[in-house]
């Protein structure tokens, strides 16, 4: 099990978890215990600092004027902001794992993926006008969008950040 104790010498709680293992007689009765425990104090401190900076990223994304996608390299959305919601017209969850084609007319769609390939092919910062339909009109976007990379430098998506210039 996992609990929090107090430090026995310092003022501040220390997250544990302790494994009990019986030890039984030859007629099967138990007789003792070993106990392992492991103090998880510094994991469970950057789980909880992890935790923040994500509700931190999530509440500056949500509150944003600004359009926030990311995309995998077959152009599946893995992230969408609210205001991205609130142009497409579409809750979160209906639009995570869809393509561009799924989720916009041909012509629109051709057009964002060939500025996804562009930013992919230098693998640099691009900045790009699109068009984009709301509320059945058509509105220009500024999008900045650049590659997202690993620690190798190996990329795995494109992220897009844009905002209304009509």
């Amino acid at each position: 099990y996992e609990t929090r104790l107090p430090h026995p010498k310092r003022d501040e709680l220390r997250y544990i978890a302790a494994s009990y293992i019986p030890h039984k007689n030859l007629k099967g009765e138990i007789e003792g215990y070993t106990a392992l425990i492991q103090d998880l104090s510094d994991r469970k401190k950057a789980e909880e600092e992890i935790a923040e900076r994500e509700r931190q990223l999530k509440s500056i994304m949500d509150n944003t004027p600004a359009i926030i996608f990311m995309k995998d390299m077959q152009g599946r959305y893995l992230l969408v902001n609210q205001k991205n919601e609130e142009i497409i017209g579409l809750k979160n969850e209906e639009i995570i794992g869809k393509t561009t084609h799924e989720l916009f007319p041909k012509e629109i769609a051709d057009a964002f993926i060939k500025h996804d390939q562009m930013v992919m092919n230098e693998l640099k910062a691009m900045e790009v006008e699109e068009l984009v339909p709301l509320n059945g009109s058509l509105r220009t976007m500024l999008s900045v969008q650049f590659p997202l990379v690993d620690e190798d430098g190996t990329p795995y998506g494109i992220c897009g950040i844009s905002t209304d210039i009509t």
